[in-house]
């Protein structure tokens, strides 16, 4: 599911946020129009952090969110940077959050967003892992 998302940088200082605090902004913003709720944004657990935990409809999404700046037209897929042993320690992650969870099913996510400066737009893609 690739989304353009152009709202999101028309009120921003764009230019004055780092790559990777800007993609997490607009995974934010892409989640939020999509009907989630945000639990928690740079979530840290004794083994790590989780960028972002959101619900929706009786799930807890817990999402890794990776970032380029360049086109979604590039063969580079910021996603590839989530290799075997960070997705297995994102599952760890996971599990030592039971107390958020509390009864709810629980999904790990990624979202890659792909940031155009030149056109002022981001593109976002969600990825069950």
């Amino acid at each position: 599911m690739l989304i353009r998302d152009k709202s999101f940088f028309m009120d921003t200082g764009f230019e004055n946020l780092k790559t990777g605090r800007l993609g997490e902004a607009v995974a934010v913003n892409f989640l939020v129009n999509k009907g989630f709720s945000i639990i928690e944004r740079n979530y840290q657990t004794k083994i790590g952090e989780i960028d972002i935990i959101a619900e929706k409809d009786n799930v807890v999404f817990f999402i890794e969110v990776k970032s380029t700046a360049g086109s979604y037209r590039s063969s580079y897929r910021p996603i590839e940077r989530i290799g075997y042993r960070k997705q297995k320690k994102l599952k760890k992650l996971v599990e030592l959050c039971q107390n958020i969870i509390s009864g709810r099913r629980p999904e790990l996510w990624a979202i890659e967003v792909f940031l155009d400066s030149s056109a002022k737009e981001a593109f976002v893609n969600m990825v069950l892992l």
